[in-house]
């Protein structure tokens, strides 16, 4: 299996992530990601088109913050 994972920060937020997706993959050899980082810069803009082309990332990492404050349809609170 093969996931989308999107999310935006510095360079240690990317590490971060990187780590943790490959623990997972260690642990679940089965499910791969592919990783889609971009700094803050036009992030949200960059996920509304791809949510208006119905091909928004499977797994999308964001602040609790924004997600309470998001109407969209790809952020489920």
């Amino acid at each position: 299996m093969t996931l989308r994972v999107d999310w935006w920060g510095a360079q240690t937020r990317h590490d971060a992530t990187k780590k943790a997706l490959a623990l997972y993959t260690k642990k679940h050899p089965n499910v791969h990601f592919v990783s889609e980082f971009s700094g803050w810069a036009g992030h949200w803009d960059k996920l509304g088109t791809h949510e208006a082309a119905k091909d928004a990332p499977d797994i999308i990492q964001i602040r609790i913050l924004y997600g309470k404050r998001s109407n969209s349809s790809f952020i489920k609170n």
